[in-house]
């Protein structure tokens, strides 16, 4: 028989996620009026399966999943609004940090959604590959298969806009 859901676990829940979720879909999609709406329908998506979701081994993974999933289904759907804010490598010029934030969002969105998935997840929102594989169901092999797998094809991505804008042609 389920537990009822208390409104107190959950509220203590939100107050300690809130900020969290927020913040991760602001960095996802450079929009803070979007990104309150992502960060609200997650968290009402979390109340509402709150039975699943506090049993859950890791539920601030679970919240934080849903947050990029969301993102990520939204940036498909608008494809016209603002790219998120990468951390860049250390360009040399502001314009060149501009540029590099919105090739490498654009690989991002190349990405199957699994790779988009792990690479949100572990890279973006910080979740160790462990809690990773608990939030997606799937083993810590898998992830790193995947992440792997999402780096090769964000550098043949990047090298090829490298060989593009240097004119090289082979």
């Amino acid at each position: 028989m389920p537990v009822p859901v208390r409104d107190d676990e959950f509220r203590a829940f939100y107050e300690r996620m809130h900020d969290r979720a927020l913040g991760t879909a602001r960095r996802l999609l450079g929009d803070r009026t979007v990104a309150e709406d992502i960060s609200a329908e997650a968290l009402a998506r979390a109340y509402a399966r709150w039975e699943h979701v506090r049993s859950h081994p890791n539920p601030d993974a679970w919240l934080l999943r849903v947050v990029g999933n969301l993102a990520i289904d939204h940036r498909r759907r608008d494809r016209s609004g603002p790219m998120p804010r990468l951390e860049p490598a250390a360009p040399d010029r502001p314009d060149d940090a501009a540029a590099l934030q919105v090739d490498l969002a654009r690989a991002v969105h190349r990405l199957s959604r699994r790779q988009q998935e792990v690479v949100v997840m572990r890279y973006l929102i910080d979740l160790s590959e462990e809690d990773v594989a608990g939030s997606l169901g799937m083993s810590e092999g898998s992830v790193k298969t995947h992440l792997s797998r999402a780096r090769g094809h964000l550098r043949e991505h990047m090298i090829e806009l490298d060989r593009i804008g240097s004119g090289v042609d082979r």
